[in-house]
This record gives structure tokens, C-alpha cells and sequence, in this order.
């Protein structure tokens, strides 16, 4: 797969190296694939609600658990505080960890009563 020019203007030759290595990797393939194939005011309206985004003056009163990437050089993870930090993973941990997600989910829901994933559940 190709890198689009629009990516490659303004790089020095050793960052196009490292930046078509990155796309050769099947997750960020899919993940570019995606990206590509998303709803342009969608994509907009996405970027709006992240960039203004606003806390609740009065923020709910849950217990909220955190996975997060190690290489999630979008968020990283010393600006978070979260419960585990998978080993080599990056921001887009459902698609390029899923086990070590699915493990979490499961440990989490059985450790607060839920037993297996979708016990309990009706559809």
C-alpha cells in the first residue's frame, strides 16, 4: 500500500522510511482503510467534539477502568492514569491487542459480579 503524497509532503527522507514502515502494518492499514472510508462530516464533526471538548461541571460518580497502549503516541500514556498498559501497543488497542482487551473486559466483569462477557444480558 502506498502512502497518499498529501502524507509525504513536508517529510525528510528518513521520515517517509519510517512512516511507510508504520503503514505496512496490517493494523494500520485497516485503521487508514477505515479512516478513508468514513463519512467526510462525520470525520468533522469528530475532530469538533474532541478539539471543544468540555468537562462536566458535575462528573458522575462511577468507577471508570483504563486500558491503555504504551505507544499511544496520541494520548499518551503518562498524561493518564490507567489501571494496565499493554506492552507495545499503541491507540488503537481493539485492533491491534484484542485478546489483551477481551481480557481485561472479562477480568473486569467477573471480578464486579458480571460473570463472562454477556452474562446476564438480554437482547
Amino acid at each position: 500500500m502506498g502512502l497518499p503524497l498529501i502524507l509525504l509532503s513536508g517529510m525528510g527522507a528518513d521520515e517517509r522510511v519510517f512512516a511507510r514502515q508504520r503503514v505496512s502494518r496490517p493494523a494500520t492499514r485497516t485503521y487508514l482503510r477505515q479512516v478513508g472510508e468514513s463519512d467526510d462530516s462525520f470525520l468533522s464533526w469528530a475532530a469538533w467534539a474532541v478539539l471543544t471538548w468540555e468537562e462536566n461541571p458535575q462528573p458522575l460518580r462511577i468507577r471508570v477502568w483504563q486500558i491503555h497502549g504504551e505507544r499511544d503516541r496520541l494520548l499518551p500514556a503518562r498524561c493518564t492514569r490507567p489501571d494496565i498498559v499493554v506492552s507495545g501497543a499503541g491507540h488503537v488497542l481493539s485492533m491491534t491487542h484484542p485478546e489483551e482487551m477481551n481480557r481485561f473486559l472479562k477480568e473486569r466483569m467477573t471480578a464486579h459480579g458480571r460473570g463472562s462477557i454477556g452474562a446476564g444480558l438480554r437482547v
